[in-house]
C-alpha cells in the first residue's frame, strides 16, 4: 500500500483515502538529504477513519572521508545509499543524498538511525558495475564511526 503527499509547515497529513490493512510510512526530506523508513506500523480498519503519530529522528553528525592514504579528499562527491532489502530476492540500495566533501574532508549530514553504505562519486542506477561502497552505521547518536575510508 502506498499513499504520497506533503506534510503541511505543522508537520500534517492527509485526510488520504486509505485501503484497510496494515501500512508502513517512509519519511524524507529531499532537501535536507535524508529518507527512510520510520520505525512500527500503523492499521487502517475498514470504514474507519485512522490518526497517525509519527515520530521521525533526524540526527545530524559528520564523518571525516579519507582515501587509500588516509589523506581527506577535498571536494569529493560522496553518494549515501539506504540498503533496502524488503524484496529479499531483489535488494538494493536507495540513494539518499549526494553531498561534497568539505576542505579537510568531511561530509556531514542528516539521517535517520539506520544502515547506510557510502559511494565515492554519484549515483548511476544504469552503471554496468556498481562502485564499491563501504558500511556506514548511523546510530541515535550519529555515525558509529567518524572516519571511514573510501
Amino acid at each position: 500500500h502506498q499513499v504520497e503527499g506533503r506534510t503541511d509547515p505543522a508537520g500534517r497529513f492527509g485526510p488520504e483515502r486509505a485501503q484497510s490493512g496494515t501500512w508502513s510510512a517512509w519519511a524524507q526530506d529531499p532537501n535536507n538529504g535524508w529518507a527512510g523508513p520510520v520505525p512500527g506500523e500503523f492499521r487502517v480498519e475498514p470504514g474507519r477513519e485512522a490518526t497517525v503519530v509519527l515520530d521521525v529522528q533526524v540526527i545530524a553528525g559528520a564523518i571525516t572521508c579519507v582515501d587509500s592514504a588516509g589523506q581527506p579528499p577535498a571536494g569529493e562527491t560522496v553518494t549515501v545509499l539506504l540498503a533496502d532489502d524488503s524484496d529479499p530476492e531483489y535488494p538494493m540500495d536507495i540513494p539518499v543524498t549526494t553531498r561534497k566533501t568539505d576542505a579537510n574532508g568531511r561530509l556531514a549530514l542528516q539521517l535517520l538511525a539506520g544502515e547506510y553504505s557510502l559511494q565515492r562519486g554519484p549515483y548511476d542506477p544504469m552503471q554496468e558495475s556498481a562502485p564499491a561502497t563501504v558500511p556506514l552505521t548511523w546510530t541515535a547518536s550519529g555515525p558509529m564511526r567518524e572516519q571511514l575510508q573510501l
